[in-house]
């Protein structure tokens, strides 16, 4: 594969780049990923970080043909209530009224992204380069260039677009200027994993 051109440079290898990635594969798009750390994956435990993939994310994630993999490590989420005690109203629901299986699942961060890097590199529309360092990017007419270093040699790459997948606190949105607004709730949560004596889904 060509490594100075592509038609999307992605920085940020996470859950939303590797996902993109794949998607854009999927629809013929030769893409290279720019991540900054070596993803490193504990073994399952019993406090790790979870998401709840609802159900429009399974049907992506079946469409990249990942979901039979991730599903292994996921519980079903077959019922939800919502209340707040000594408030009016609640909420509940199940995936039988929905008319699904499951309403969503939760799932373990690392089985996922695990699973989506795994697919990657199988893909030859998408080139992987990490740990990399993005330096800067110059904008033109027919795209962008992207410069940095990688494996101790410095790079330069040419693409249509480039995505700036890179967290919350974005470098790619710092250097093109867009603001981003920010509110603190003044509130504090207090999480904690639990083990219950009857099933919870």
């Amino acid at each position: 594969m060509d490594n100075t051109a592509f038609d999307v440079a992605i920085i940020g290898g996470g859950l939303v780049g590797a996902s993109l990635a794949l998607c854009l594969s999927s629809m013929g798009k030769r893409c290279v990923l720019l991540e900054r750390a070596e993803p490193k994956f504990a073994d399952e435990h019993w406090d790790e970080r979870c998401i709840g993939l609802n159900h429009a994310s399974v049907e992506i994630f079946k469409k990249l043909d990942v979901w039979s993999e991730i599903a292994r490590q996921a519980t079903a989420i077959k019922s939800t209530h919502v209340s707040e005690q000594g408030k009016f109203g609640v909420a509940k629901f199940n995936c039988g009224e929905a008319g699904l299986d499951a309403l969503g699942f939760n799932t373990p961060l690392r089985a996922i992204h695990q699973t989506l890097l795994q697919k990657i590199h199988g893909d030859e529309r998408i080139k992987i380069m990490c740990p990399a360092t993005v330096s800067g990017f110059e904008q033109s007419e027919n795209g962008v260039t992207i410069f940095g270093e990688f494996t101790g040699q410095k790079f330069s790459i040419n693409a249509g677009i480039l995505v700036g997948a890179d967290g919350a606190r974005s470098w790619v949105r710092e250097q093109l200027g867009i603001s981003a607004s920010h509110h603190d709730y003044q509130q504090s949560a207090l999480v904690s994993a639990l083990k219950t004596q009857r099933p919870h889904n």
